[in-house]
Order: C-alpha cells, then structure tokens, then sequence
C-alpha cells in the first residue's frame, strides 16, 4: 500500500486559508443564528430552532475537523457534510 503524497508548502497555505475564511462566514452565520433566535416565538424555538442552531453550529466543527484530516479524502469527507441536505 503506498502512502499519500504530501500537499506542497504552497497547496496547504491555499488549503489553510480557505478553511479559515470557510470558517469564519460559518461562525458568522451561527451568530446570526444565535442573534435571531431570541425574537422567535416560543413553538418555533422548540420545535425546528434548536435543530437549527445545532445544524449552524456543526458547520463550523466540521470545516475545523476537516482540516486538521490527514489525506485528501477524509477533508473533503468533513467538508461536505456540512453541506448535505
């Protein structure tokens, strides 16, 4: 079985900036989140805001777990869940 091939200085440097500013616009859509929750009535909080609010919040775990995988493969594996509906 052979190894992965390491991502070059410059390929992690572009891989790491794009995590961050993936990150960064999901923290602040958990914010927004967070910030309108309040206003919403109570039925809705307890039925589909909570769920949202975790939905939020994960998008942001997953893009920061995604980084730190080891190959190719399980990053892109965090980082589309995230995305699945």
């Amino acid at each position: 079985m052979s190894m992965p091939i390491e991502d070059s200085p410059k390929e992690s440097y572009v891989t790491f900036v794009k995590a961050c500013l993936w990150h960064k616009l999901a923290e602040a859509l958990s914010d927004m989140v967070w910030h309108d929750f309040d206003k919403w009535n109570k039925k809705v909080q307890n039925t589909v805001g909570y769920q949202i609010i975790q939905s939020s919040d994960s998008i942001a775990v997953n893009i920061a777990e995604g980084y730190g995988r080891h190959t190719p493969a399980d990053r892109k594996k965090f980082y589309i869940y995230p995305v699945k509906f």
